[in-house]
């Protein structure tokens, strides 16, 4: 995500407000039920690159490779949809019916066919994939749908405090408030809501998320710039060094102008800059 003046900042402050929030509700957002908090070995990476097909049946697998991050872990902290997936469309939560196409497709030009096809495939792969974890492995999707809840999306946010996710965890802790007292635990323990957020608190707390959406947004929008050119995880090629450098320039430059940044405050963006220019 960008950080800077006008976006998100975060702090050491930040980070250890979130990490206190979470040692206070933990207890409480764990799944009560044995079949999610048992271990299960799991390879969590399994993008295309780390499985090999026979190329004469592409559907033969005949090796899987990088097998230094499978984990003994209980599910919920599991990746539990397969990376080679690679799905970033709507949640589709319970709803497993088969997707369709929009009703204006039709009407639509050329690209935009393309794109909603595009989304329509993916929707559709996706779909089909829970539908198969759902028969074969129930207790897989029911750690899946743990995880589009609100205790599990605090779960999933937690691993990443140290990141970017302090600023949605802590958000989200207006919706736990919410939903506290339908907990299992909290009911049978009784236990109150340990936080108390005042008015000035929770416009803080969207604000900030506001914020970090918006960082969000714009990376994603210098990714989909640079197309292949994107140093993924801060790795380049060899032989496009020098053009990614420049190109990172260029951007963070067109970055600074679209944020119209006064200098004082373009100074403070640079400092948060992730790349080295």
């Amino acid at each position: 995500m960008a950080c800077g003046p006008g976006l998100y900042k975060p702090t050491r402050e930040k980070k250890l407000a979130a990490v206190n929030s979470y040692r206070n509700i933990l207890k409480f957002l764990l799944p009560p039920e044995p079949a999610y908090q048992n271990g299960h070995l799991s390879h969590n990476d399994l993008h295309n690159e780390n499985i090999f097909v026979n190329p004469d049946h592409p559907t033969q697998i005949t090796g899987i490779i990088d097998w230094q991050s499978v984990q003994i872990a209980p599910l919920f902290d599991q990746r539990l949809d397969a990376s080679f997936l690679d799905y970033s469309g709507l949640e589709i939560g319970d709803d497993l019916a088969r997707p369709k196409l929009t009703p204006d497709f039709d009407s639509l030009s050329k690209d935009q066919q393309s794109a909603a096809l595009r989304l329509w495939q993916d929707h559709s792969l996706m779909v089909a994939w829970r539908r198969l974890v759902k028969k074969e492995n129930p207790a897989q999707y029911g750690a899946i749908m743990l995880g589009e809840t609100t205790a599990g999306n605090l779960l999933s946010l937690a691993k990443r405090l140290y990141t970017i996710g302090e600023a949605h965890f802590t958000a989200l802790l207006l919706d736990l408030r919410d939903e506290w007292d339908s907990m299992p635990l909290v009911r049978s323990k009784r236990a109150s809501f340990p936080f108390h957020f005042t008015d000035a608190d929770v416009a803080k707390m969207k604000a900030e998320m506001e914020k970090a959406e918006r960082g969000i947004r714009i990376m994603q929008y210098t990714k989909s710039e640079f197309g292949e050119l994107w140093p993924e995880k801060g790795l380049v090629g060899h032989e496009q060094y020098e053009e990614v450098k420049l190109e990172l320039r260029a951007a963070k430059v067109k970055l600074i102008e679209h944020l119209k940044l006064s200098s004082s405050d373009a100074e403070e963006f640079e400092l948060y800059w992730p790349f080295d220019s």
